[in-house]
């Protein structure tokens, strides 16, 4: 799904101010997985005709929904099932059936994506959908993730209390969900998540549950609210664009901070707010971070996961730097998470990680993390990811992974900006200055482009999703920087160093 995001290429740092003000729950694109399953599992919640409405407007003309590639089957089996389900649209139906089949006879389901679950939603949509099909007409099972499923349904039969993680997804059993009575609603949501609320709710209703559907107008969103991801993310953005970031409120570190209400604490949130909090001139204790610590790096969630991240690990390591106060075990820390990114980082230069479609946002936390607090040690890492961002520019200035995008060209330039600042590294070629020189103004002219263009949701969750004014940030930013910022001109420049500062 395409967003038409603004791009505030030519706003200031005071009117995104003025956006965060306005929406205190945050912005975020609105999501086909999630409206599918409200759509199916709670059809008499408010809204449900433009549920039904925002499903058939996404629907691709092959049929499909969603994103690319493997993107599009998480999003593609919620709306087939919730058409099935509540009997509307039945051309649409049966048209996003026969695309199912086909994409299924051409892929097979270890290529799906490193999105939120898929390993367990997979199997059961796919089961769910079955039950409306002959035998003939069955979708082919995913038999791993079957197995995945069988696990999870065990869990949550078993009268124990249910891992909060699993909360964010209890539309995976939905005859299961309603009998966790110690499960308890915040802000009117189970797990953050709309689809998860619909399944535990088993048809009953809710007022608050309705509250946040009307919030929405009836279709929704990934998760809600997006406040602390939101103020964590958007601060460092806006402190380039001579906003007093001094006036973004945000959350208090305490013992670890959520991205919405009802998930639990977590290693990238928690590590983005406290780096804000110093960039505000407010450093803090770090001992909401410890309970991440692994042997050599740090889990996204308490008890670690089946993938770890690089760019939680790029934020915790800026959160380390940020507040580093001689203490022996922050030093260790830093240490370690450097050598662990350097290790990750794949051999043309990029990185990628299971909280965003674009090695371009990868790259960027991690090589701006590394190169201010990554020491020495980092500098070739650095020198490779700016020699990646270079050679993966496209003929109109751009940057993007399936296109060009305003939000990846904002992190490709930022990039550039953040890490050329002195001659204390190696010079990724002979005409390195140059080089830069051509890149940024090829990037500033796409960016000040007045025409919006439609952005393609590249974030992580269940599927695919925009935090609307991180992205707009981040542009903002962007093109404050290169009207600020000129590369070197000596064709012998470096390309990466460690300036004084750099964030």
């Amino acid at each position: 799904m395409s967003e038409h995001v603004a791009t505030s290429a030519r706003g200031t740092g005071d009117e995104m101010l003025d956006v965060l003000r306005a929406h205190h729950r945050g912005r975020i694109s609105l999501s086909v997985y999630e409206t599918g399953r409200v759509a199916a599992l709670a059809p008499k919640a408010h809204g449900q005709r433009s549920r039904i409405q925002f499903l058939l407007a996404e629907q691709r003309s092959d049929g499909l929904w969603g994103g690319p590639g493997s993107y599009a089957l998480v999003p593609t089996l919620s709306a087939v099932d919730a058409l099935l389900t509540t009997g509307s649209a039945p051309a649409a139906a049966r048209t996003g059936l026969a695309a199912l089949h086909e994409w299924l006879a051409r892929h097979h389901h270890d290529e799906l994506p490193d999105t939120v679950a898929a390993e367990l939603i997979v199997p059961a949509l796919t089961d769910s959908i079955n039950r409306h099909l002959p035998p003939h007409r069955r979708l082919r099972s995913h038999v791993e993730g079957r197995e995945a499923l069988t696990r999870t349904r065990r869990v949550l039969s078993s009268g124990t209390d249910v891992p909060a993680k699993l909360l964010h997804v209890l539309e995976i059993a939905p005859d299961l969900a309603p009998l966790l009575t110690s499960a308890r609603p915040v802000g009117g949501l189970i797990g953050a998540s709309p689809a998860a609320t619909a399944a535990w709710l088993g048809g009953r209703t809710s007022a608050e549950f309705d509250v946040v559907l009307d919030h929405h107008g009836g279709p929704v969103p990934a998760f809600h609210p997006i406040t602390n991801l939101e103020r964590a993310w958007v601060l460092p953005w806006l402190r380039h664009t001579g906003a007093d970031v001094r006036q973004v409120p945000l959350a208090d570190p305490g013992d670890g901070v959520f991205t919405a209400a009802g998930l639990p604490v977590d290693a990238d949130t928690t590590g983005a707010t406290l780096f804000a909090l110093a960039l505000q001139g407010r450093p803090q204790h770090l001992d909401a971070l410890w309970q991440f610590e692994q042997d050599d790096h740090f889990a996204t969630w308490i008890g670690g996961e089946r993938t770890p991240s690089p760019t939680t690990n790029a934020h915790v390591l800026e959160a380390l730097g940020a507040n580093r106060n001689g203490d022996p075990r922050i030093d260790a820390a830093i240490d370690k998470i450097g050598r662990w990114l350097v290790d990750r980082q794949r051999k043309d230069g990029s990185w990628v990680d299971k909280w965003h479609a674009s090695p371009h946002y990868a790259t960027f936390c991690c090589a701006t993390a590394l190169h201010r607090f990554g020491g020495p040690g980092a500098a070739r890492a650095v020198t490779a990811a700016a020699t990646w961002v270079l050679e993966t520019q496209r003929p109109e200035g751009a940057w993007g992974h399936w296109g060009a995008t305003a939000e990846e060209t904002a992190y490709a330039t930022t990039l550039l900006l953040r890490t050329t600042q002195d001659r204390r590294g190696g010079p990724v070629c002979k005409d390195a200055a140059r080089r830069l020189r051509r890149a940024t103004d090829g990037a500033r002219d796409f960016l000040l482009q007045e025409t919006a263009r439609p952005q393609p949701a590249l974030w992580h969750d269940k599927d695919l999703y925009t935090p609307h004014t991180v992205v707009e940030s981040a542009v903002l930013a962007a093109v404050h920087q290169l009207r600020a910022s000129t590369p070197q001109d000596s064709a012998e420049g470096p390309v990466t160093g460690t300036p004084a500062e750099s964030t």
